[in-house]
């Protein structure tokens, strides 16, 4: 049985990643477009599992997808941090969807990162994560 097992890892390393007890993040996610309206949501994930907000109002001729991929990590000082992935989509009314940006921050656990871009048409975002491993 043992044998059977380690096979089946080593087939599907995602396996590997389900058998371990991964940490639950909360993210607590505030975005803004255009300097427009703030909009907010709060994550439940499991470390190394993508979740996603799919904001269909953030501005008239577009809509705004969000993921989120948090790895549980280490700060150069040892404090506990949550390593965050995000890719930026916008999502125009024909359902064409292109990627705005890929910000990755290193956030120590419980404190406060924000993003900030501005495109060269004028355009821009701002994105605060809030991490707490639970």
């Amino acid at each position: 049985m043992k044998n059977l097992i380690f096979s089946i890892l080593s087939l599907a390393p995602a396996f590997a990643i389900a058998a371990t007890d991964p940490s639950v993040v909360s993210l607590r996610v505030d975005f803004k477009r255009n300097g427009g309206e703030a909009r907010s949501a709060t994550l439940l994930a499991r470390t190394g599992n993508t979740v996603a907000i799919l904001d269909e109002k953030s501005s008239r001729e577009s809509g705004l997808e969000i993921s989120a991929l948090p790895t549980e990590a280490k700060t150069p000082d040892g404090q506990r941090a949550v390593d965050v992935k995000f890719t930026i989509s916008e999502i125009a009314k024909d359902g064409k969807k292109s990627v705005i940006a890929q910000p990755e921050v290193l956030v120590h656990d419980g404190k406060t990162a924000t993003v900030s871009q501005t495109e060269k048409n004028g355009k821009s975002l701002e994105l605060t994560v809030t991490p707490k491993i639970l």
